[in-house]
């Protein structure tokens, strides 16, 4: 088990819930992701990313997914803590 206390995780914790008449209108909206975008590192001149001690080797294939555009949270989560699990 990693400890992760030092990572930077999104708040959201899923899709938000619509707006609706009734319980049966209430549907959940997908979460848009896209990858995030490196940064040049001057001094080693190459782009990076960083992954919080979560990657060991070097590869074109890490990547990390962030949320496109703000979404509003559910009700009751700024008063929930976010609960992450390692794969």
């Amino acid at each position: 088990s990693m400890d992760l206390s030092s990572c930077r995780f999104s708040e959201l914790g899923g899709g938000a819930l619509q707006e609706g008449g009734g319980d049966d209108s209430e549907k959940e909206r997908p979460l848009v992701l896209r990858n995030k975008a490196p940064r040049w590192h001057e001094q080693l001149q190459c782009w990076c990313l960083n992954f919080c001690g979560c990657v060991t080797v070097a590869s074109v294939k890490n990547f990390q997914l962030i949320a496109s555009a703000p979404q509003p949270a559910p009700v009751g989560a700024a008063s929930a803590p976010l609960q992450a699990a390692t794969p």
